[in-house]
């Protein structure tokens, strides 16, 4: 019987509203999330998943029956546990090896532990049925005993997410890494009359993407990859490394910079640079957007402008959550971080790594605050934009309608999980 594997997320760090609706491993770090790139890069389907207790009837739904949640392993088999935390761009070589090591080195003890030296959080564990189990029921504990363990890392070196704009700078490379995978025919500007391509990296573009007169690749710093269904429109420009999702829609005169994720289902416009979003949002019209992620069912009203960049040219403070304390990120360029189903009006700026929590609405003429409270409707006062409780029957409501036009329908797990984070934001 071969190995099985088991994505758990221990709950360790802070991701602000991304973290909301989702486990770390569901989160888009590059092309693909978390979990598709630990299990292409261990070669296996993921048989099991924990989440954080909220999380469960989501997840069960969306792994559907074939992938257990939060529940302990049976059998004989043996096991590969990987922390959800762990991005599977670098130390890939030590996981793989603790995963080909035979359970017999470990001196008869039930299980092999990768161990992040600076945290000493689990990074991956090989374990019998019953070592894991007893890992996951007893809070991913630093293995004390009964195990064998390898430290790996420096005193002062991060092996796994920890942070929002820990992804960012991670970014490129498992951009890279994702792009790399992808298979997709390889064309040449010579194989398409609507394209104008130079560059010497590859341009890999799907059978059923349209991509129209005068598109513009430029593949000198890195590949460019359009998924299936995808629609470029004219005058748009693609500069690589970057990444098209199925289905999304760039419409005329979109520049695409270089490091930029577009996720499926999503439609853009305008200027952007270094950013991930993660599905199903519309940023259609001018303005920019940079250095910034993006959860789902986003809608950036025309001209939503925001800033990546301090005028001081300072690093960049984050408050990731209302009780958390400001954060250096060690970033120069940072833009915002932007929960589930966040829209802003017309003319919205967005402060320099400002946090736009689940369910906002933001309609107004000043700029966001920097840490906006999630579902809350913010429009001008007298001194900056103020805050008043989103009406949840109208969040519903509007929140349906713009998922029907992607013929999506929300389940009650889904709706159960967004009225906790609306009740906690406004009734606790």
């Amino acid at each position: 019987m071969g190995q099985k594997l088991y994505i758990f997320d221990d709950g360790k760090g802070e991701f602000g509203p991304l973290a909301d609706r989702r486990a770390i491993f569901e989160m888009r770090t590059g092309a693909i999330s978390i979990r598709e790139r630990i299990e292409r890069t261990l070669g296996l389907k993921a048989s099991g998943v924990w989440v954080k207790g909220n999380l469960l009837e989501v997840m069960a739904e969306r792994v559907g029956r074939e992938v257990v949640v939060n529940e302990p392993v049976e059998g004989q088999g043996e096991w590969i546990a990987v922390n959800g935390r762990w991005n599977a761009v670098n130390y890939v070589d030590d996981v793989k090896q603790l995963m080909n090591t035979p359970m017999e080195k470990f001196n008869g003890m039930g299980s092999g532990v990768l161990v992040d030296r600076r945290s000493g959080d689990v990074i991956a564990m090989k374990a019998t049925s019953d070592a894991l189990s007893k890992f996951l029921l007893s809070g991913f504990p630093y293995p004390h005993g009964g195990a064998s363990v390898r430290m790996i890392g420096g005193s002062s070196e991060r092996t796994m997410l920890e942070r929002p704009w820990h992804v960012l700078d991670e970014m490129p490379d498992a951009l890279l890494v994702d792009l790399a995978a992808i298979e997709l025919p390889v064309i040449k500007e010579s194989d398409h009359v609507n394209i104008t391509a130079h560059g010497s990296h590859e341009m890999r573009v799907a059978s059923s993407a349209k991509l129209l007169p005068y598109t513009v690749v430029d593949a000198t710093y890195g590949p460019v990859v359009i998924d299936e269904g995808a629609e470029i429109n004219p005058l748009t420009v693609l500069q690589g490394p970057c990444y098209i999702g199925p289905n999304a829609v760039l419409v005329s005169h979109t520049s695409i910079r270089r490091n930029t994720v577009i996720g499926p289902w999503c439609k853009v416009g305008g200027e952007i640079s270094g950013v991930i979003m993660q599905g199903y949002s519309n940023k259609v019209h001018d303005g920019f957007l940079g250095m910034a992620i993006l959860g789902e069912w986003v809608n950036l009203g025309a001209n939503t402008n925001v800033s990546n960049l301090k005028n001081t040219y300072g690093h960049v403070r984050i408050r990731l959550r209302e009780e958390l304390e400001v954060e250096d990120s060690d970033r120069q360029f940072q833009g915002p971080i932007i929960g589930d189903y966040v829209r802003t009006g017309i003319g919205t700026r967005v402060n320099t790594g400002a946090v736009l929590g689940t369910g906002c609405m933001f309609a107004g003429s000043h700029f966001t605050p920097k840490y906006a409270k999630p579902f809350g409707f913010y429009t001008d006062g007298p001194d900056g934009m103020i805050r008043s409780e989103y009406d949840w029957d109208k969040f519903v409501d509007t929140a349906k309608m713009m998922m029907a036009r992607r013929n999506v329908t929300h389940s009650d797990a889904e709706m159960k999980l967004l009225r906790e984070i609306f009740e906690k934001a406004n009734h606790s």
